[in-house]
């Protein structure tokens, strides 16, 4: 990313950021590098030093809102905010089912013939926990509505998964989310993180492809969480073969857009497609209508130029003539949580205030905020994730360095990370 600086930049723009974790921090960080002006709602301590903004923006006068998290779009703000006459980045509530509802994807996906796992939507108990009798796992219980992240669950053999339908739909663990459960069969092979800027009028732009690392503990251990870890470029893409795998995706994703056009969808934001490498060809995991939190820690930085241009043409339906561009480095970010993360989060940790990320360059470790609070001058933790350490660097090996340095510096007691995120990187 080059800076620019509020004279320079193509496009003075002022900006409104919904939402308070990394992603967040993270596309403030970029927006003000460029001279913008940036307000955010609600915001975290990193953030602090920006000016909040209430919800109902008619009278802020915006250039662009951009909206970060997956709830407030499945509930339809980007189309309260657009009916006011605002550009906004994100999708109507119609697209946002895509990664409100399991269900509906699975559907959707079914229609445009997306390749997908093999999977049956389930409303009643007794009919999931017969499917499981009847049928041999592993399965991955996923529950149908928006649960942070956290709603996919590995069954690796009956038992464990009757319990996790009992949790859903009958104990209601996750609530509404789990009234209704997708069961898909277990696949295995590398996932890929992809991307995609789209609207109406534009052929849709590939970003950079990067990796995150669900779950919780090393070795890919313990629960599915929000996100640990991510990097960028992938290793995949890096070899002779990466132009076949390019090939092999593209059906994946030109079947989706074409899905969106075909069903009326005036998409206008992120697509982001979770997608799984098995030997039987690429398939959708997830779908996701927001950038995914902590790839956009990875993705931002490494975007050559300004990201708010991008944004504003998709968010006012207008063409992007040229691909988005990344800078020729490697970015890898590590997660900080608070120990109980993410079943039983703590507040209230005081932590060491990294201060504000630097720019973008190899051999700066950028930090941004997620789960932090500012009180009387100190900083602590707010619950969940706390801390996205970004490394820069020339390789992802000299990104991995950098990132782990900064992140045993800040690390306190009752936080942890992983420790093998691109361990495999040599």
């Amino acid at each position: 990313m080059v800076k620019k600086n509020r004279r320079n930049a193509t496009q003075y723009m002022k900006i409104g950021v919904i939402g308070s974790g990394g992603r967040e921090h993270t596309l403030a960080w970029a927006f003000e590098l460029f001279g913008h002006e940036v307000l955010v709602s609600p915001g975290n301590g990193g953030t602090s030093h920006l000016n909040q903004f209430d919800l109902n923006v008619g009278h802020n006068s915006f250039d662009l809102v951009v909206i970060g998290p997956e709830q407030p779009l499945a509930d339809g703000l980007a189309d309260t905010i657009r009916s006011k006459g605002i550009p906004v980045f994100g999708p109507n509530k119609n697209g946002a089912l895509l990664e409100g509802s399991k269900s509906f994807a699975r559907d959707f996906c079914k229609k445009h013939k997306v390749a997908s796992p093999e999977n049956i939507t389930f409303s009643r108990l007794d009919e999931a926990l017969k499917h499981i009798e009847k049928t041999n796992g592993p399965w991955f219980i996923k529950a149908d509505g928006l649960a942070g992240g956290k709603g996919a669950f590995p069954a690796e053999n009956k038992k464990t998964a009757k319990e996790i339908l009992l949790n859903l739909m009958e104990k209601k663990a996750l609530g509404k989310a789990g009234n209704i459960v997708v069961i898909e069969e277990w696949m295995i092979g590398p996932e890929l993180s992809v991307h995609v800027l789209v609207n109406g009028n534009s052929s849709p732009k590939i970003l950079h492809f990067s990796r995150d690392h669900k779950r919780r503990f090393d070795h890919d251990k313990g629960p599915n969480t929000g996100g640990m870890g991510a990097y960028s470029p992938v290793e995949d893409m890096n070899n002779p073969k990466s132009e076949s795998l390019l090939k092999l995706i593209d059906p994946l994703v030109k079947n989706s857009i074409n899905g969106l056009e075909k069903d009326n969808i005036d998409y206008r934001g992120v697509l982001y497609l979770g997608m799984m490498l098995t030997k039987n060809g690429p398939k959708l995991l997830e779908y996701n209508v927001r950038f995914g939190d902590p790839e956009t820690q990875v993705l931002i930085p490494l975007m050559n130029g300004d990201p708010a241009e991008h944004f504003l043409k998709i968010a006012k339906n207008e063409k992007i003539k040229q691909n988005v561009k990344s800078i020729d480095k490697a970015a890898l970010t590590v997660v900080l949580a608070d120990n109980g993360y993410p079943e039983k989060t703590t507040k209230n940790i005081e932590l060491i205030d990294p201060g504000m990320p630097k720019n973008p360059e190899p051999g700066n470790a950028l930090v941004f905020h997620a789960g932090t609070k500012k009180q009387k001058g100190k900083l602590f933790s707010n619950g969940g994730r706390i801390f996205n350490v970004t490394g820069i660097g020339k390789n992802l090996n000299q990104a991995k360095s950098i990132a782990y340095a900064e992140i045993n510096r800040i690390k306190v007691e009752g936080t942890s990370f992983r420790n093998d995120i691109a361990v495999n990187i040599k």
